[in-house]
């Protein structure tokens, strides 16, 4: 797993750094060594890596700029070609920046001032890397004069952009656009990974995002603190195990699925199906009575029943009885019974409860249920569910997604699954988490379905927190798959997604013994 820092913690990081015996020059001179061997072994790795190469760095007055003056001289030790441009004054320079402009000219290196002649752009082609190291965390004001116009010119190169840090522009804490930020393919962040790299805003400017170690040791961490941590891919493999041989479908457990109206029964299997691919031992669908004849027999593996217009506590027993997940609200209604339903869940059910799509919109009409919303419930909104249950906008949401989440944990006491371009996890007591799998293919209705029903599977084996960590890397990790293998963004099925699991999860187990 991967630390998340906020700028506060990021300025602290190197304080205490230097105050522990790493001065900052040294800092300095790891985040381009680290640079310069991303650029050479992964980014450009399949052209041959950076020898011969035409690398142009755009360079502010600040440490980020110092970052690139540094990298200009390991980007030549390895046989590229440096050309370094200067969107300030050399009088502007200042401190470790300044340090690194003296060592490259020291040596003959010779600088281009943007906006005079030789210009940024004469005889640059599309075979040559662009590097955008102009500014760094610290920015919390639009970008104006020639670091804009600059950050400009990044964003109109036909070639390989690359980002120091986080592309110029893009807020470190929320992933706010500064007035602009260039859209690079590259971004390579040093020391840790920026919260603002993980938000809507964040994927569409900063392509793929690599961390660079600074060889600090990492009890510095526990110093500074942290936002919380990247759950990455491989993390998956410590919270699988392979069944036993004399297993059977009751010890892999029961799944309920509530969901389902007339005419939104494709969530409802959808729902279910994602929960059987994720291995549920039985499945049961109860939904409307009206929703039968376009469900039953569809899914033959699954169990289907109608649900009365009312339930009493015994009606509702008998429904939860061997039952060791329930999800609820995929297709399922806004109101009456869905809130009924979750009435008895939240009073009288110990079991983990997935709270989805319309049971999320009818809680947010009840403050009397979200007030007693049980610790083992997954809560699963995507912006405009978690805009309704805080009584705010979609766009707000987004705009500062790390406290939505936190204000959404502390409302409901319980895990919540904040879905997104990057979905966030959080949990009482528990350091948020970032999920870096999934692709534009997952824009499609049903998905969030599919995920749903992973989940009630999901925890059957794992508690709510690490169910929701393991079953939004995996969810996003098929449709990542599905667009390597066909190169397309989009015509993903939610069904096809959740026939990707079985696959995926061979991927993950440990080998048979």
């Amino acid at each position: 797993m991967q630390p998340i820092l906020s700028r506060m913690q990021l300025r602290r990081y190197d304080e205490e750094a230097v105050r522990h015996g790493v001065p900052s020059l040294v800092l300095m001179e790891n985040a381009a060594r680290g640079a310069a061997e991303v650029l050479d072994r992964v980014i450009l790795a399949a052209r041959g890596g950076l020898k011969g190469k035409h690398v142009h760095i755009l360079v502010g007055p600040g440490n980020n700029g110092g970052d690139g003056l540094a990298l200009a001289r390991h980007v030549l030790s390895r046989g590229g070609r440096p050309f370094l441009h200067l969107a300030a004054d050399p009088q502007e320079m200042r401190g470790d920046a300044q340090s690194m402009l003296d060592a490259w000219t020291s040596f003959g290196g010779a600088v281009r001032m943007l906006g005079a002649r030789p210009s940024f752009g004469d005889d640059l082609t599309a075979d040559d890397i662009v590097v955008d190291a102009l500014v760094g965390t610290g920015l919390q004001r639009n970008l104006e004069g020639r670091v804009r116009d600059a950050a400009s010119l990044v964003d109109t190169h036909a070639g390989l952009r690359v980002a120091l840090d986080l592309p110029s522009g893009l807020d470190a804490d929320t992933g706010r656009v500064h007035g602009f930020a260039p859209h690079v393919d590259h971004t390579i962040t040093f020391a840790a990974m920026k919260m603002g790299l993980l938000t809507g805003a964040g994927v569409l400017h900063a392509g793929r995002v690599h961390v660079v170690d600074l060889a600090v040791p990492p009890a510095l961490l526990s110093i500074v603190g942290t936002v919380g941590e990247v759950f990455e891919v491989d993390d998956v493999r410590e919270h699988l195990r392979r069944r036993a041989t004399d297993t059977h479908k009751i010890r892999e457990g029961h799944t309920l699925v509530l969901a389902g109206s007339p005419g939104k029964t494709g969530a409802a299997m959808l729902a279910a199906r994602g929960a059987l691919r994720t291995g549920t031992g039985l499945c049961s669908l109860h939904t409307d009575p009206q929703s039968i004849p376009s469900v039953d027999g569809r899914l033959p593996e699954l169990m289907v029943e109608g649900l009365p217009a009312s339930l009493r506590v015994a009606d509702f027993d008998t429904l939860v009885a061997g039952k060791h997940a329930v999800v609820i609200g995929p297709g399922f209604g806004i109101g009456g019974r869905t809130g009924e339903l979750l009435e008895h869940l939240f009073a009288r059910y110990a079991a983990p409860i997935v709270v989805d799509a319309d049971a999320i919109t009818t809680l947010s009409r009840r403050p009397d249920l979200t007030s007693n919303v049980p610790p083992h419930a997954i809560l699963t909104p995507h912006s405009g569910e978690a805009a309704r249950m805080l009584d705010s906008t979609a766009d707000a949401i987004d705009a500062d997604r790390f406290s939505a989440l936190q204000d959404l944990v502390t409302l409901t006491r319980c895990t919540v699954l904040l879905k997104g371009a990057r979905t966030l996890i959080g949990s009482p007591g528990r350091a948020p988490q970032a999920i870096v799998t999934g692709s534009p293919a997952l824009a499609v209705g049903g998905s969030g379905d599919v995920l749903a029903g992973m989940l009630g599977a999901m925890c059957l084996k794992l508690e709510p927190f690490e169910a929701a960590r393991v079953a939004a890397t995996l969810h996003g990790l098929a449709a990542d798959r599905f667009t390597a293998e066909t190169g397309s963004d989009r015509g993903l099925l939610p069904s096809e997604l959740a026939d990707r699991l079985p696959r995926l999860f061979g991927e993950f187990l440990p080998p048979p013994r």
